[in-house]
């Protein structure tokens, strides 16, 4: 457990601040960690955010979120030692603050985090210990995995983000093999000046500020979406309504 000094996480009040708070756990010193937050006294909800790619070397050292982890989460089986270290963690808080499995369960994630947590909703065995609910993602190739049609999935892209294009829309290999059409899609304005920019069209604080942008405007498609009822169990404005927990997660090599 972190308290917000701690840990820089702020009550998900809306989207936007979901994303802050993933953006919040690639830290520092990128050793790998994910973060999670339990909403209400008893849990409506728990939300857990993952990081992208930390690492860009060729090794496959202790943080699972490197290149390595990327190349398996884009792979045919979709799944990496960064999702079962997820999953591990997920685990081990619904066990040390007893968190009944039928809380509401929102896996978010930038890039290959939203990989991550669009493997977990498409794993049968992580989602039968879980009520996966929602699953968002935002700069992330996710049309490989075919996550069940009753997850109210949201992805989230920027006009100019190669990134979420690389699975060429599911024709890449992977699990899933065109990814579910029940998944909403959200096409933001490019930050950047030309489709070259990767650095600022992918970047995650850049994501961050889009969605707040667009949260402002109550006519907009994700003030729309803010609206759906699976969404309400995770937003909470009151800090003393919500718990704040980190986990490291680890590479077994």
């Amino acid at each position: 457990a972190v308290t917000p000094e701690q840990s820089g996480l702020v009550p998900p009040s809306d989207l936007s601040q979901i994303i802050a708070n993933t953006n919040q756990t690639y830290g520092d010193k990128q050793t790998g960690e994910v973060s999670m937050s339990v909403v209400g006294n008893p849990p409506t909800g728990v939300i857990v955010n993952i990081p992208g790619t930390e690492l860009w070397g060729p090794g496959a050292g202790d943080n699972p979120m490197d290149l390595t982890g990327n190349a398996e989460q884009a792979g045919w089986n979709g799944w990496s030692a960064g999702s079962e270290a997820t999953a591990d963690a997920i685990a081990q808080l619904y066990e040390s603050n007893g968190i009944p499995p039928g809380t509401p369960l929102m896996l978010n994630g930038h890039s290959q985090g939203g990989m991550i947590a669009s493997s977990l909703a498409a794993n049968e065995g992580f989602a039968s210990q879980f009520n996966v609910t929602n699953v968002m993602t935002y700069g992330s190739p996710v049309d490989n995995y075919d996550v069940p049609t009753d997850v109210n999935q949201l992805n989230i892209q920027h006009r100019w983000d190669v990134v979420p294009r690389i699975d060429f829309e599911g024709l890449a290999l992977g699990p899933g093999g065109g990814g579910p059409e029940h998944a909403t899609t959200i096409t933001l304005d490019s930050p950047g000046e030309h489709p070259l920019d990767v650095g600022t069209n992918h970047s995650s604080a850049e994501y961050q500020q889009s969605v707040q942008t667009q949260l402002q405007d109550p006519n907009s498609a994700l003030s729309q979406y803010s609206q759906d009822p699976s969404l309400q169990p995770f937003l909470q404005a009151n800090p003393d309504s919500v718990q704040h927990f980190t986990s490291g997660v680890h590479r077994d090599n």
